[in-house]
């Protein structure tokens, strides 16, 4: 017997051999109905690609070893709950990184359960067989993303009331609907393969790292050890993800088709700022809820975003012809201040809010002014008059983009950025050049959509605040709003920390 091998050699065959029979070797002709009936012309993609065959899933993951995996990662998820609630840690936090809880979980929730429904038409309708398996894997991996954050508003809902009404507040409350508008937006994408660009390039090569390390590092530092689990355990898929993405983009643009390369294109143009727009949020955890601060947002988006993320991309991609997204210009000029605006525009609405905001403490704002050196002349004066008395709020909802649903606020009053289109009749309102763009490439999607507040102008949603309140989802009488700093949780916890 000649026992001359390469024993590395044939263990990576005998493994490669397995796997085939859990992908490519499932697949068969049907003969009792048409291939094209199976695969309808109106879901195909518009895609094509010569070999498919040379696709190769990274992981190479096996069902078996698959559960295996994530039951040991939802074990740890529980045993921190767990902990968490034997050694009374809620009442130790801070209540203002409470309310980053409050606002984050209810929309996260959602998006997560929603997220599994685009990747089903790959799983369903690609012509690879390997890229239909692991994207079946994401199916379950978003899913169980959902059913955590579920299980962490539970925990939440021991002590924050708004936590059990979380459903409702993300179909009607004004400030969630930038994310219910992008998951909605994802998961009716034009083409089953749009899924592959908005999901695992846009949002999880691209945004992810500041939703699931970032902002778990500062819920950390916070001594939020469920929301840094909860985070950390989501983020550990989300490397697999990733890899996916990676190795579909290679085998598309290796193909050649240059009617593939305008697709890919204009699907990373289209994704790469409606992920920005949404996700943007991050900031607010970072920059203001968080107490003790790790890292700014801008730090972090440059760290993760253009060296983690974009960096890479085009370094493996542009020579194939991919460029930059079309909207990077635009995405790094608002790092410098969205988050500040997003802060302040949630507390001149507070009293239609179920989080609560507060101005910045003196520790807060020599931070703020050390990573942002225009903070001052950005929002300086506006906290300024808070702290002197001045509620700070505006009467009557914003005007809201038609595309994003993010209110049209803008840097300063000198650099409007309103842009309009004029579709069937009507004019649409945008917030960006990016997101008329978005409208603008297929108006047939978005038209009949309508904002918060031009339902009520219309007479569909109520007018008044009490009422206004309640079909969002909130406490008719305000009590889940109002200045953090004269709640009885804050003074509670003020009183225990001098």
């Amino acid at each position: 017997m000649n026992l001359h091998w390469d024993v590395q050699e044939a263990t990576l065959r005998n493994l490669y051999e397995n796997y085939q029979l859990t992908t490519s070797d499932l697949e068969w002709e049907p003969d009792y109905v048409a291939r094209d009936e199976v695969h309808h012309a109106a879901y195909q993609t518009r895609i094509k690609v010569k070999n498919w065959a040379s696709f190769d899933d990274p992981f190479k993951l096996f069902f078996q070893e698959y559960v295996k995996i994530q039951a040991e990662k939802e074990k740890v998820f529980h045993d921190a709950i767990r902990l968490a609630e034997r050694f009374g840690q809620a009442k130790r936090l801070n209540p203002r990184w409470i309310e980053s809880q409050k606002f984050y979980l209810p929309a996260v929730t959602n998006a997560e359960a929603e997220a599994h429904r685009s990747h089903m038409g790959i799983a369903r309708y690609s012509q690879s067989s390997a890229l239909a398996m692991a994207s079946f894997y994401q199916v379950l991996d978003e899913l169980r993303h959902s059913q955590n954050d579920v299980h962490a508003l539970r925990y939440w809902s021991k002590y924050v009331d708004s936590a059990r009404n979380w459903a409702v507040l993300f179909q009607h409350h004004w400030a969630v609907q930038v994310l219910r508008s992008l998951f909605e937006d994802m998961m009716t994408p034009q083409d089953p393969f749009e899924s592959l660009v908005h999901t695992n390039v846009a949002l999880e090569m691209g945004m992810t790292n500041l939703l699931f390390v970032a902002a778990p590092i500062a819920g950390a530092a916070n001594g939020d050890t469920v929301f840094a689990q909860l985070q950390m355990s989501t983020q550990t898929d989300e490397t697999r993800h990733m890899a996916l993405g990676q190795a579909a983009l290679r085998v598309i643009l290796e193909d050649g088709n240059e009617e593939n390369l305008a697709l890919l294109q204009r699907w990373l143009d289209k994704w790469s700022w409606r992920m920005f727009r949404g996700f943007a949020v991050t900031g607010l955890l970072t920059d203001y809820y968080a107490e003790n601060k790790t890292s700014s947002f801008k730090e972090a988006y440059e760290r993760y975003y253009i060296h983690g993320f974009l960096e890479g991309l085009m370094e493996d991609f542009e020579p194939l012809g991919l460029k930059p997204p079309r909207f990077m210009k635009e995405m790094e000029s608002e790092v410098d201040t969205i988050s500040h605006q997003i802060f302040k525009l949630a507390h001149q609405y507070n009293y239609i809010n179920y989080f609560r905001t507060f101005p910045p403490t003196e520790q807060d704002k020599a931070w703020l002014r050390e990573k942002y050196p225009d903070w001052d002349a950005l929002v300086g004066d506006y906290w300024a008059k808070v702290e002197a008395g001045d509620p700070g709020i505006v009467q009557g909802l914003p005007m809201v983009c038609n595309l994003c649903h993010f209110p049209a606020v803008f840097p300063t009053p000198e650099k409007p950025t309103l842009r309009s289109s004029i579709y069937q009749g009507r004019t649409y309102h945008f917030c960006s050049d990016g997101c008329k763009w978005v409208f603008d490439q297929e108006p047939e999607k978005y038209y009949k959509d309508r904002t918060l507040t031009e339902l009520v102008i219309a007479g569909e949603a109520p007018g008044d605040i009490p009422a206004l309140r309640e079909y969002m989802g909130l406490p008719a009488d305000g009590s889940w709003g109002g200045d953090l700093f004269q709640t009885d949780d804050w003074k509670a916890w003020s009183d225990s920390h001098q």
